[in-house]
């Protein structure tokens, strides 16, 4: 099977960071709004532990003292991680009636900034992406930290050590791109950022660098990220190139692909009506409802767009082409192999 076939070309100079506040959050879900209330409540961003349908079935009370109460009766705490908080279980469930209990007290979380390995990038700096990727992190909406009784047992050559025994150590990978989307635009930073070591939850943001600073301009729902390839096409022949997140789900020797692909403005062109996704990654407001297929290929369109040609969806082995309209991407028709 193959991947999708990405057109990138990255160009990136030196900026400075700022702090801004206005940044937009693309798609708010009740768990966006649970988490942003309880994060008034405890007086730091939180980073939650779910993602889709996975929900806490808690009301956002006014007290802190209420809110750990009542977090406790869903086998939910709340960890004291530095710049955050972190939800974390109170017991690890391993069967029906057996479990494991945390062996620490306090989470320490360590970004991790990475660039995208494009041989026509300029590879940044580390004080850039250090102070890119701290700026990001601070501004999104929090990803969901791979908190689990197998990260306890430790992943060899994957886990940082810990300071000490009451301490847990996590990471968040914070991954950077910079791009003219057009000749004429302002040069796009595109982060992804996540905190599982499979790059399975995911959350894109973009802003632009403007006379010489970086202003974030938005973030977008969760995505499974899962061997994420980035690229960029002008799909929609606007002149404006689109940002393209292929990723694939299921069995690692051979995986079902996803694609997503959102405008500079965080219009998702891909998002289909019936998401094929399971239940467990899919919130209707809270993810990214990508196409789904064996393999998918750009192919032209009418009027300088792009259609996605796709090879066997997960309901049959058909091929289908991919049509624009009205920025939505939709099955038009069948194909012959």
């Amino acid at each position: 099977m193959s991947r999708i076939r990405l057109a990138c070309l990255v160009v990136l100079t030196s900026v400075a960071v700022y702090a801004d506040s206005a940044i937009r959050h693309v798609s708010v879900s009740d768990e966006d709004r649970f988490v942003s209330c309880i994060s008034e409540v405890l007086g730091k961003p939180v980073m939650p532990r779910w993602m889709g349908r996975t929900r806490l079935e808690v009301r956002c009370p006014a007290g802190r003292q209420e809110l750990i109460d009542a977090l406790r009766l869903v086998n939910t705490a709340v960890v004291d991680a530095g710049d955050w908080m972190v939800l974390t279980p109170l017991r690890y469930y391993t069967t029906g009636t057996k479990f494991d209990v945390p062996q620490w007290k306090r989470l320490q979380i360590l970004t991790r900034p990475h660039i995208w390995n494009v041989p026509t990038s300029r590879p940044l700096t580390p004080r850039e992406q250090s102070e890119l990727a701290s700026q990001v992190l601070h501004s999104i909406r929090g990803v969901p930290i791979d908190i689990s009784a197998s990260l306890e047992q430790g992943i060899p050559g994957e886990l940082p050590p810990r300071p000490d025994d009451e301490t847990s150590v996590r990471e968040v990978f914070v991954t950077l791109d910079a791009h003219r989307l057009s000749s004429s635009a302002q040069e796009t930073i595109v982060a992804v950022v996540t905190g599982g070591y499979f790059g399975a939850e995911s959350r894109l943001a973009v802003g632009e660098v403007r006379d010489g600073r970086l202003v974030l301009l938005w973030d977008s729902p969760l995505f499974w990220g899962w061997r994420l390839a980035l690229g960029y096409n002008d799909v929609d022949g606007d002149g404006v190139e689109d940002i393209l997140l292929d990723s694939n789900y299921g069995n690692a020797r051979n995986p079902v692909h996803m694609l997503t692909i959102v405008t500079r403005d965080g219009v998702e062109l891909t998002r289909q009506k019936d998401c094929e996704l399971e239940s467990a990654l899919w919130d209707e407001a809270g993810s990214f409802c990508p196409i789904v297929a064996d393999s998918m290929t750009l192919v032209a369109g009418d009027r300088g767009t792009k259609n996605i040609r796709v090879e066997g969806s997960l309901k049959d082995s058909k091929s289908y082409l991919y049509r624009l309209v009205n920025e939505r991407f939709v099955r038009r028709n069948r194909t012959a192999r």
